[in-house]
């Protein structure tokens, strides 16, 4: 099975799994990605074309 992961905003919105072709599975205005076999990505890590999967910055608020 290939992990995905939805990017919206720029950001990890949804992981999916499938032995399926993501263009038959969801309707191909959504941007799925391949995360690779040696990723550890989650909901709301970021992502972009140059950098690819990234955790999210901390809060440093207190």
């Amino acid at each position: 099975m290939t992990l995905y992961a939805r990017i919206q905003d720029g950001k990890v919105f949804e992981l999916f799994e499938t032995d399926g072709d993501m263009a038959e599975v969801f309707h191909p205005a959504l941007k799925w990605v391949e995360v690779p076999d040696e990723a550890e990505v989650f909901q709301d890590w970021l992502w972009s074309e140059e950098k690819g999967f990234m955790p999210p910055e901390p809060d440093n608020q207190a």
